[in-house]
């Protein structure tokens, strides 16, 4: 049996993109592993190594036959291939610069389009990675047709949009969604307005879900919001000043609102600015639930300008020039909180009663800063602590208040700079509490990062799923994981036996009981 006709969610929990080679063959690499695995308590490890998408070309893999990590497949499109998927059921079809030639191609040629209907039909996303536009076209070739003389000749740009508006619209029936990602480097905002226009009117049931992803200077946005209520995600980055030479982000908050419709907005200022304004400028969003700030100075530490319908929230490289608040701004609404490289005055002013997830980085919080602001999220539940140093982790295990049951942790080479009793310290914080999920970035695996394994698994008595993750280049990660690791599976699997109460869950039963019906 092909592994690449398995359901994809079965091939994740038996080995997530180990390698294209060994995938291929997985089957009876299974049985050898049952064989190891049966005798052991745990059920469920994932083993995460970075797929390299050239490698898997050049051992003749599709691309749009691997599983990607939120369920769907993803087409990459490749010369003259862009039609030939057979039995593969596309969710998403991905344009960038680099194939939009052989897009403009796949469908001017005389391809025999009515064989691919099931593909059309099934197509719910159209992704458009527009940069190096429009110079990486120029090389563009058509196949002699007769719609070459609908269009005549025309240049690449122009030829791309037809297409969108014309043959698109009659292929890809059931898009409802359609992202965007350009910059105003590389495309004009009378022609990105264009093309939003085109998308807009071909694909009205796509109305409530279309993403737009604006890698660009704020000016353009008055340009592409002449029908602002389809947009559900917009990406702001200041990359250059407006004609007059101020900030082209201060411009814009000072002339123009967040359109209502979006529920996803990142922003990054690269600025010094005051908190009425941006209240002003997000005072309309009542729908908005995802909010990135990035690079902002406050000349006052105020949060009150975050709308209450804000769940998410994410603060990177946030500094405050003054904190004069006598009393912390309050966010019932935020259960995620992401924090990166910003001052200590973040916790000193934000207290969030329903937080549920905390990631922080970057820069030291004094402890009583940390423990005020823990004592008062009495529903946390997964902390990523993955670039704290244990002696930090617990601290932070001391004073959180809830019982935490994810934890997100990091042993790789740098664990080797901290001693036993900084160790002993976070397996004592950590019996406190009922942690179940844990997950582990490891930069390889050798007997110092075994031994730390087993010190932190002695903390961890309620652990019960362990996501293992090599955080490292994919190159270096495929050389390094066969050279060490598939030789001697079984001898691999005993070493992990050590370690008690981890869950290994490789559905066996499931995968040879498994039939092929797409046939």
């Amino acid at each position: 049996m092909n592994i690449l006709s398995l359901p994809p969610e079965l091939v994740r929990n038996i080995a997530d993109n180990l390698g294209t080679k060994e995938l291929l063959d997985l089957q009876q690499a299974c049985r050898d592993m049952r064989r190891i695995v049966a005798p052991l308590i745990w059920s469920h490890i994932h083993l995460d190594v970075s797929p390299d998408l050239d490698r898997m070309y050049s051992l003749g893999v599709d691309a749009c036959r691997l599983p990607r990590y939120k369920g769907e497949c993803e087409t990459v499109c490749r010369p003259r291939t862009f039609f030939n998927e057979h039995k593969c059921r596309k969710r998403t079809i991905k344009v960038d610069h680099r194939c939009i030639a052989d897009f403009c191609s796949a469908f001017l040629s005389d391809h025999d389009v009515g064989a691919y209907t099931s593909a059309f039909e099934s197509t719910r996303t159209l992704t458009l990675n527009l940069y190096d536009y429009p110079s990486a076209w120029v090389n563009l070739e058509l196949d002699p047709a007769t719609t070459r003389e609908e269009i005549g000749r025309q240049d690449p740009a122009t030829l791309f949009t037809w297409v969108l508006e014309t043959l698109v619209p009659q292929r890809f029936t059931k898009i409802n969604r359609i992202d965007i990602t350009t910059s105003t480097r590389h495309i004009r905002p009378t022609r990105l307005s264009r093309l939003i226009n085109i998308l807009w009117e071909a694909f009205p049931v796509a109305e409530k879900n279309v993403d737009l992803k604006l890698l660009g200077s704020a000016p353009l946005l008055p340009k592409i919001l002449c029908d602002s209520s389809r947009i559900v995600e917009l990406k702001l980055y200041n990359e250059s000043k407006t004609q007059n030479g101020s900030d082209s982000v201060t411009s814009l908050l000072n002339n123009h609102k967040l359109p209502t419709s979006v529920e996803r907005f990142s922003i990054s200022c690269d600025m010094v600015t005051n908190f009425q304004l941006l209240r002003s400028f997000l005072s309309h969003c009542d729908k908005l639930k995802e909010l990135m700030i990035r690079a902002l100075v406050l000349d006052e530490c105020s949060f009150e300008w975050i709308p209450d319908t804000v769940l998410s929230l994410s603060l990177v490289d946030i500094y405050c020039e003054s904190n004069t608040q006598t009393h912390p701004t309050v966010l019932n609404g935020v259960e995620s909180l992401e924090v990166i490289n910003s001052c200590a005055d973040v916790f000193d002013t934000l207290r969030l009663p329903n937080l549920k997830r905390l990631k922080f980085e970057g820069n030291e919080v004094p402890s009583e800063s940390l423990d005020a602001f823990l004592s008062e999220c009495p529903k946390l539940e997964q902390l990523d602590a993955s670039n704290l140093a244990y002696d930090q982790l617990a601290d932070i295990l001391s004073s959180a208040s809830s019982s935490i049951s994810s934890l997100i942790i990091n042993p790789s080479v740098e664990i080797r700079d901290f001693g036993v009793d900084c160790l002993n310290k976070f397996a004592v914080a950590a019996k406190e509490h009922e942690i179940k999920f844990t997950l582990l970035k490891a930069k390889g695996w050798d007997d110092d990062v075994t031994n730390v394994l087993k010190q932190l698994l002695s903390g961890l008595p309620h652990c019960s799923d362990m996501y293992i993750d090599f955080d490292c280049s994919p190159r270096s990660d495929y050389a390094y994981f066969e050279s060490t690791y598939l030789p001697d599976v079984e001898g691999y699997f005993r070493r992990l036996s050590e370690f008690s109460k981890l869950l290994v869950k490789l559905d066996f039963e499931a995968f040879d009981n498994y039939q092929d019906t797409s046939a």
